[in-house]
């Protein structure tokens, strides 16, 4: 019962609406004109009408990976975002997967970047498990030193050579997480 508990409370601390600091990324919810708009897409991104709340108005992107090879990543959506504050960044995201045959999984990853251009950097990411239901997953980082900018990656992962393994990414979130603002975890 302890550990439904504590993650019922982390999710709920990782939540953006809770947070005092708006969500950074544009159109995370991709209830915007019922498209994309804000984030740069690969070439299999598109809006789809599922959507995590079953809100009619919205949708969620839906992202596949159809690369002949195994083991392979490709990132179908990135947002370049500038930051004005140091601190611990809390992000995530929803990802849902329907029944396949194929394994793999859905990331969202976010880098940190010295530029504003979002060049240069290593990516920090986590794995979105989820196969026949939403799953909701949130997580934070630390930015000691400002950076000009973080970017959101939403990146399709295939494990294994031929098929295609596709999902759907919904309430994409970056925020300033004023909850541990000293680094207490």
């Amino acid at each position: 019962m302890r550990s439904v508990t504590l993650s019922a409370v982390l999710l709920a601390v990782s939540a953006p609406a809770l947070g005092a600091n708006p969500n950074l990324v544009v159109n995370g919810d991709f209830a915007s004109a019922a498209d994309l708009s804000g984030w740069q897409t690969g070439s299999s991104a598109v809006w789809a009408t599922l959507d995590r709340n079953a809100d009619a108005a919205s949708g969620s992107a839906y992202a596949s990976n159809d690369s002949a090879a195994g083991s392979t990543r490709v990132t179908q959506l990135s947002q370049c975002i500038p930051l004005t504050q140091r601190g611990r960044y809390m992000y995530g995201a929803s990802g849902y997967v329907g029944p396949t045959s194929v394994q793999g999984s859905l990331i969202v990853a976010v880098i940190p970047y010295p530029a504003a251009d979002c060049s240069s950097g290593s990516p920090s990411g986590v794995y979105l498990p989820s196969s026949g239901a939403w799953f909701d997953y949130g997580y934070s980082i630390g930015v000691p030193s400002l950076p000009a900018a973080m970017e959101v990656l939403l990146i399709v992962q295939k494990d294994q050579a031929g098929g295609t393994y596709s999902g759907f990414f919904d309430n994409v979130y970056l925020v300033l997480d004023t909850v541990f603002t000293g680094d207490f975890e």
